[in-house]
């Protein structure tokens, strides 16, 4: 969403750009992080308070999954967003377009053939009831801001500022902590409901995926999702 007024925002859900939740937070605090931020600031008057930790994406299917060459022509439901579009088609899959709300009932009917989502978003969609396969892919990991009109911000005291700003820092840790135990734990749990975990070749997947970034880069700019990865 916030990349529609700071285009260099889209690389952050570009497929393998980053490589645990270190690496994310590295990022968006740092240079490349904070003039992404500075822009949603001058073009749009929003600040952001903080950058959430919203969970890695992972497939799920009706059939197992290990290699990007499993998924070739599988409808594969994605976000209507350019990036997703193009990251299913890297790897052979037909992507399809839909809103959240008709999923589960997509994945029941077939549809779709498969999914992607964070696990507590595959939970609270209870696609386990209609998926045999979790897939650990592990593609997309994106940030998510806590915004406030800079307008507003700029309007508080220094002392009000320290406050809300504390109490954001203290939501943030919790939720994050949060989401991280659910990712960890949530697996298990599908397993226990009958899906089958599997493992897959991360590496092929992510080789294939970055035939989509050529194609998307000159949204971002040519050169930024290289520099981003291999920040250290």
């Amino acid at each position: 969403m916030f990349s529609q007024w700071s285009p260099q925002l889209s690389v952050m859900e570009a497929p393998y750009i980053f490589r645990d939740v270190d690496h994310m937070y590295k990022v968006m605090k740092g240079t490349i992080g904070q003039q992404m931020q500075e822009e949603l600031v001058a073009k749009r008057g929003l600040r952001s308070l903080g950058v959430l930790y919203y969970g890695v994406r992972h497939l799920t299917a009706n059939k197992p999954v290990r290699t990007p060459e499993d998924v070739k022509g599988m409808k594969l439901r994605v976000p209507e967003v350019p990036l997703y579009l193009e990251m299913a088609r890297a790897w052979g899959a037909n992507p399809t377009p839909m809103a959240f709300a008709e999923l589960y009932l997509a994945l029941k009917q077939g549809t779709v053939d498969a999914q992607e989502n964070p696990i507590p978003t595959i939970n609270s969609g209870k696609f386990y009831e209609v998926q045999k396969y979790l897939v650990l892919t592990g593609h997309i990991m994106v940030p998510q801001f806590h915004a406030i009109s800079d307008k507003l911000w700029k309007g508080l005291s220094a002392a009000d500022q320290r406050i809300i700003q504390e109490a954001v820092d203290e939501g943030i840790a919790y939720s994050n902590a949060l989401l991280i135990q659910q990712e960890q734990s949530l697996a298990e749990e599908f397993k226990k409901k009958g899906m089958t975990v599997i493992a897959p070749d991360v590496e092929a997947f992510r080789k294939a995926s970055m035939a989509a970034i050529p194609k998307l880069e000159e949204r971002w700019g040519r050169g930024l999702y290289e520099k981003i990865s291999a920040l250290r």
